[in-house]
Formats: C-alpha cells, structure tokens, sequence
C-alpha cells in the first residue's frame, strides 16, 4: 500500500480522522505529527527528483522511503489468544509466574529466514557477533524497509525483508496472568522471564499496567550508553495487558 499515491492518500485520510475524533479519543490528545513527517519527507523527495511537491498522489511517490518497524499483534476471542509477529518485538505470558513465550524473533541467522533472504538474492554477514541483512538489518522481517522488497518476481512473503507474521495461537488458562508486548530494546536488557519478573513484582505492589510499563522502561535505559555499549539504547516501547480476574495480589 505504501508503495502507491492511493496508499498514501489513505493514511493521509486516516490521520485527518484522527485528528478530528472527539474528546478522549486518540485525536484529542495531540497528534504525534507522524503523518505529517511521513508527508513532508515524501514530498521532500519529489522535490529531489525534481518532481512537484503536491498533494497526495501526481508527483509524490512513496516508495522512496526506506523506514522500517517491526510489530507484534495480540487478539483475545473467548478463550483463545491470538499472536501475529514480524520481526524481533516480543510477546510474552505470565503463567502463574513461568515466562510463557507467544511469539519468537525472526532474525536473519535461522535458517528458515536465511535460507528466505539468500534465495531471494540477499545476503547475511556476521558483525560484530551479529547476523545482519545485507550488512545492515538485524531482523528478517519488518514493515516497511521497502529497499529490500523490490522484486516485482517475488510474492511479497518472499522478499529479503517480508513483513509476513508468524501467528501463534494459544489456549487461555486458569493462572495466566498477564501478557507482556514489547519491542527489542527491553529484549536487548532482559530475559522473558526477568521481565515476567520484574512486572509481576509491580503488579503485586498495586502498580497498574501504565505504571509498570513506565517502571520497565525507566528500568531498561541506559544511564551511562557508553559503559553499557549500546545497550540500553534502542527503541523501547512496552504494554502490559493484565487477564480480568485472572491476576489477584499475593502479597
């Protein structure tokens, strides 16, 4: 869809929807000026190319951005949970205190993502210990990242970089929790199980979920990104979705 001046007239339309919602709403809040960066870059590159910096469509081709994010997605119905994951943000459970992990990282050393990206053209290299895309992606999946899905052969779930998901599905049960979603930068700091940890012992104090999402993310960062050497650093965001009725204080 990014890839059209009609995709980008549809998230030109869903940021003016955003905007005008009503109190409460996301809309309300402030706009993060997402879209307009999103336009205004577009529209920058037009000019770059000589062509008219106009409205959404004529002379404004998306497909030159080259930004990219990972995503994981969660969907409770009934008793089932569903997890749809591109890239290397994470989903975890909390059973009765165990680390129950709900989606995995696609990261360019499995062999199922290297064997995607080699026969797609692309190439790994190890860096620094690191496997990366290209010498440059740390991650095999992603949305976005359009630089590495320009094989107009290839379905879009064969590209180097396919934002394809992997979907997990699991069976709620009696001691489950609460469902941590969260991207690399708090993997980079800790385990499933130290975060499962670190949020249970929140939750128990009478923390809510924002707070110990907060308390999380004051936890991960850097204080000193030199002595940590970079970890610490990366993006972080994080979301703790706590089971009604299903997480009682034990202390």
């Amino acid at each position: 869809m990014m890839r059209t001046p009609e995709g980008l007239k549809k998230l030109l339309a869903f940021r003016d929807d955003q905007n005008n919602d009503g109190p409460g709403n996301r809309g309300d809040q402030g706009d993060d000026g997402s879209f307009d960066f999103l336009r205004s870059l577009i529209q920058q590159q037009a000019v770059q190319r000589g062509g008219t910096p106009g409205a959404a469509g004529g002379e404004v081709l998306p497909e030159e951005i080259q930004a990219g994010c990972t995503a994981v997605v969660a969907l409770v119905k009934g008793s089932k949970l569903y997890v749809a994951n591109a890239g290397d943000s994470r989903a975890v459970l909390s059973r009765q205190g165990k680390a129950i992990p709900l989606s995995f990282d696609h990261k360019p050393s499995h062999p199922v993502e290297r064997k995607r990206i080699e026969s797609a053209g692309g190439f790994v290299s190890n860096m620094g210990g690191m496997s990366r895309v290209n010498g440059n992606l740390n991650l095999s999946r992603a949305i976005g990242d359009l630089k590495y899905k320009g094989n107009k052969e290839l379905h879009p779930k064969h590209q180097i970089i396919t934002a394809e998901p992997d979907v997990e599905e699991a069976e709620i049960q009696p001691g489950d929790e609460f469902m941590l979603l969260a991207c690399d930068g708090i993997w980079d700091v800790l385990t499933n199980q130290e975060a499962i940890d670190f949020v249970r012992k929140g939750l128990e104090a009478g923390r809510s979920c924002s707070e110990v999402s907060c308390d999380i993310l004051d936890h991960c960062i850097a204080t000193d990104p030199k002595e940590s050497r970079g970890i610490g650093c990366d993006n972080m965001t994080c979301t703790v979705v706590r089971f009604k009725d299903r997480f009682h204080s034990t202390g």
